[in-house]
């Protein structure tokens, strides 16, 4: 018996080793298959504000409960984010994201067991409305209006706004000091029929902005290239697009827009290459560069015939030589209202925010409905240095400061711009409460005025707190 039974003991062992060892090879057999997964085949579809994935993983997994992971980071971001988890057996999805800016993906698979496997790709998504370009280096972003690629319009060309800084207008990612939303604004007109559908044609700077931009040198920022840049303007880049894209090739149909130093360039650009524009949107100019060098130009030059020009300026910024810029264009003969405009903004900065708020105004000066009457008036009041046309937030009591209080009539048309009346403006006084100081050195006045405009009058009363 016991011969026996050592035998039946040894059996059963051997079967029970041999069953371990199926048991293992099993398990590594599919924690080899696991380990072998790999994604293979990512592709991205670009498409209006998000981006489709799709990946394949081999070979395919027998196991369903691992995970896929989509990571994400944009060009200008140093680490990936977690965007998107899905089951082990899933192959698309569908991102959003910022259109026009690459975004890199990190597809990951991860399963139960084993080792994860990923695939990077880099994708930006589309615009619904912009496309980038490139000329010589030169890169751009190109607005085309709503219908462009309707194939019941293909033979229809549209007028084409040049502007300045372009990377900052369309994508609050791409640019390097915030949005103007130029592309939501072109759009709101034309819904609201204030303005012709038209191109816009954004031209990023570059690293020589300040020469490139400012006609004029100056030793602590640079400048005297403008002629050059203007010359590859409109000799090369205007060509290459304007052959590229439907646009109306003449200068009734070309407007120049910019702000800052580029609003400087905007207005040195209408008034030395005229034949090529029509319209100038001089934005929150920098008619300070070289001691206002630009004055001297606007004096000397003769009067351009058949164009517009729209300055605008908010009341932080820099006020030297803007007010005096418009006086000067007066004198020349510029009219008031038709062929030059200027919007005097109070509390208003030097942000691309703020000329975003005032877009409107040069766009339909360019291609909007001309207007019949003013629709609302209201009267901004500041302190002003007349001589130097400097606000200040302060009134001083140096005699040198030679500070004036100012009434600034702004007015709202029918077809949508808003500016200041200036000039054109008319002012009496129907009453005056008189002005008194009290113990503590605060003046204060009260005075009643009449503002008449062209359609119209507004009573306006004034007290030292509403201003």
């Amino acid at each position: 018996m016991k011969p026996l039974y050592i035998l039946i003991v040894v059996i059963f062992l051997v079967l029970a080793v041999a069953l371990l060892i199926n048991l293992l090879s099993r398990n590594i057999s599919a924690r080899s298959k696991i380990k072998s997964i790999e994604i293979s085949n990512i592709r991205a579809e670009e498409m209006i504000d998000k981006i489709k994935l799709r990946w394949e993983l081999t070979p395919s997994p027998e196991l369903k409960n691992g995970k896929t992971e989509i990571w994400g980071r944009y060009f200008n971001e140093q680490n990936f984010k977690l965007l998107l988890t899905l089951s082990g057996d899933s192959n698309t999805a569908e991102i959003p994201c910022d259109p026009l800016c690459d975004i890199t993906f990190k597809v990951k698979f991860i399963p139960p067991e084993g080792n994860p496997s990923e695939k990077e790709i880099t994708a930006a998504a589309r615009h619904k409305n912009v496309v980038k370009d490139e000329f010589k280096g030169r890169k751009m972003l190109i607005y085309l209006p709503d219908g462009y690629y309707d194939t019941n319009k293909q033979n229809e060309k549209y007028p084409v706004i040049y502007m300045h800084d372009g990377q900052n207008l369309f994508s609050d990612r791409l640019s390097y000091a915030g949005e103007w939303h130029a592309d939501e604004v072109a759009d709101k007109l034309c819904k609201e029929g204030k303005m012709e559908p038209v191109i816009i044609v954004g031209i990023y700077n570059s690293p020589q902005r300040l020469d490139e931009y400012s006609p004029y040198r100056q030793a602590d920022i640079g400048g005297g290239k403008a002629r050059e840049f203007c010359e590859f303007l409109t000799k090369e880049l205007m060509p290459y697009v304007e052959s590229k894209y439907r646009i109306k090739g003449d200068r009734q149909n070309r407007a120049v827009i910019g702000s800052s130093m580029g609003g400087l360039l905007a207005m040195w650009t209408i008034m030395n290459y005229p034949d090529e524009f029509c319209v100038a949107g001089v934005m929150s100019p920098s008619f300070w560069v070289a001691d206002g060098s630009i004055l001297k130009d606007i004096e000397n030059n003769p009067k351009c015939e058949n164009i517009k020009i729209w300055i605008d300026q908010g009341t932080n910024e820099w006020q030297d030589t803007t007010r005096t810029a418009i006086g000067l264009l007066l004198e020349k003969g510029y009219k008031y209202g038709e062929e030059l405009a200027y919007y005097e903004v109070k509390n208003g900065n030097h942000n691309e925010k703020d000329w975003s708020e005032r877009l409107a105004s040069p766009f339909i000066m360019f291609k909007g409905k001309p207007a019949k009457e003013i629709i609302s008036v209201k009267a901004d009041a500041e302190f002003i240095n007349k001589e130097k046309g400097h606000y200040r937030e302060k009134v001083s009591s140096s005699p040198e400061e030679n500070l004036h209080f100012i009434i600034n009539p702004v007015a709202t048309w029918d077809n949508g711009m808003t500016y200041s009346l200036f000039q054109s403006a008319q002012y009496e006084i129907i009453g005056n409460n008189g002005i008194s100081i009290d113990d503590k050195g605060v003046i204060t006045f009260d005075m009643e005025l009449v503002i008449k405009y062209p359609g119209g009058e507004k009573k306006v009363r004034l007290k030292s707190k509403s201003f």
